[in-house]
C-alpha cells in the first residue's frame, strides 16, 4: 500500500479522496482479516490515546470477549448496564461494500459504537427519553445514545442523534430475517457491550453527560468522508497533519460523539481530538487510556440467528421479509415484541 501511494500521485484534496480508489482490491478483501488490514493505524508506542493491540494483517486478530446466548445476554447482561457503558455493533462484511473497507481500515469487526444512557441511574438529572416513543419506554431501561445515518442501521427512520431502547434496537438489528430482503446472503450481525469499571459515577458525571446529550439532540450525522480518521500511521512525524481530522462537532460520526461524551464526563483528556476516534478505539483490540483509573470490561457479545428456526426459537413475535423499519407496524416492541414499558430492575 505504501509503495502504491509512492508510485501514484496524491490528489490535492487528499483529505476528501477515497482511499478505496487509490489502492488495489486485494489489499482490503477479507475486511479485518485482509492482508493489509490496519496498515494505516498509528504505531502503538506513539499512540497515547488508544494504542492498537492487534498488530497488523499478518497477525491473528484476538478480542477479549464472551459470546453470550440470547437469553443470557438479555436476561443477565442487559440489566447490569449503566450510563457510560459502551455499545458496539457489527454490520456484515460483503465484497465491495462499505463494511468490508471500514473493517479493513480499522482492523476490527465493529462498525458502530454508541454509549449506554439509563435515566434511572440519576432520575433528577438524566431527563431524556426514547427519541420516538418517549414515556412509552420505561425510564429504568438502558438506552443507546448514538449517531445514525439513515438507511444503514437502526431500523427507525431519521438520521443524526438517536436515543433508543437498547433491547429493542439490538433485537431488531440482529433480526436479519426481517429487515434484510435476502437474509441467507448476509453474514452474521453482532452487537456487544463493554462495562465502564473502576469509576465512580457522581452527579457531576451525570450532569456533564446530560448537558452534552441536550447539545447533541438536534445534531446531524457527519456527512464528510471520515476515512482519514483511521489513517494515523504518520501522525508521529513532526509537521505531518494532512491526515488528521479537524475537530468540529457541528455534525458527528458515531465514535466522535462517544469520544465527546467521554471528554465531557472527564473520562478522556480535554485536549483529545474526538474527530480522530473510530469504533475500534472502543473495542478490546485497542487499549483506551481512560482518566481517573477507569477502564472498560471485556466485550459481551451476541450474534444474529443463523436460520429461521433459530429465530423462532428465540421467541420473535413479529417480522416480515425486507421490513426495514419496525417502528410503524410494531411500535416500541419491535420485531421481537419487547415489553418496553415494563420496569427493569438494575443488577450490580
Amino acid at each position: 500500500v505504501l509503495l502504491h501511494s509512492l508510485l501514484h500521485p496524491v490528489p490535492a484534496d487528499f483529505t476528501k479522496a477515497s482511499l478505496k480508489e487509490m489502492v488495489p482490491e486485494w489489499t482490503y478483501a477479507g475486511a479485518e482479516r485482509a492482508v493489509c488490514s490496519g496498515v494505516c493505524l498509528a504505531i502503538p508506542c506513539f499512540d497515547k490515546v488508544s494504542p492498537n493491540l492487534s498488530g497488523c494483517g499478518c497477525m491473528p486478530l484476538v478480542y477479549s470477549d464472551t459470546l453470550c446466548d440470547f437469553d443470557y445476554f438479555f436476561g443477565e447482561v442487559l440489566p447490569r448496564l449503566r450510563t457510560g457503558d459502551i455499545f458496539l455493533s457489527s454490520w456484515p462484511s460483503k465484497a465491495g461494500e462499505w463494511a468490508e473497507t471500514g473493517r479493513c481500515m480499522q482492523r476490527t469487526r465493529w462498525t458502530h459504537v454508541g454509549m449506554v444512557y439509563r435515566p434511572s441511574d440519576s432520575p433528577t438529572i438524566l431527563h431524556s427519553r426514547d427519541r420516538i416513543f418517549g414515556a412509552q419506554v420505561h425510564e429504568s431501561r438502558p438506552m443507546i445514545a448514538q449517531m445514525l445515518v439513515y438507511g444503514e442501521m437502526g431500523f427507525r427512520d431519521g438520521q443524526g442523534f438517536e436515543l433508543v431502547d437498547l433491547e429493542t434496537w439490538v433485537k431488531d438489528f440482529l433480526d436479519k430475517h426481517s429487515h434484510c430482503t435476502d437474509p441467507d446472503s448476509e453474514g452474521t450481525f453482532y452487537a456487544g457491550v463493554r462495562m465502564l469499571e473502576k469509576f465512580e459515577r457522581t452527579d457531576a458525571f451525570y450532569s456533564a453527560l446530560q448537558e452534552k446529550v441536550d447539545a447533541f439532540w438536534h445534531r446531524p450525522y457527519e456527512v464528510q468522508d471520515i476515512t482519514m480518521a483511521a489513517v494515523d500511521l504518520c501522525d508521529c512525524l513532526p509537521g505531518v497533519s494532512f491526515a488528521e481530522m479537524k475537530s468540529d462537532d457541528s455534525s458527528l460520526f458515531c465514535s466522535e460523539m462517544v469520544a465527546e461524551l467521554y471528554k465531557a464526563a472527564g473520562l478522556l483528556a480535554p485536549d483529545v481530538n474526538g474527530a480522530e476516534f473510530i469504533p475500534k478505539n472502543f473495542d478490546t483490540t485497542s487499549w483506551l487510556w481512560l482518566q481517573k483509573g477507569a477502564r472498560l470490561s471485556r466485550e459481551y457479545i451476541i450474534a444474529s440467528a443463523a436460520s429461521m428456526e433459530e429465530r423462532e426459537a428465540r421467541g420473535y413475535k413479529n417480522g416480515g421479509k425486507g421490513v426495514h423499519l419496525s417502528k410503524d407496524p410494531f411500535g416500541p416492541a419491535g420485531f421481537w415484541g419487547v415489553e418496553a414499558g415494563k420496569e427493569m430492575a438494575a443488577v450490580s
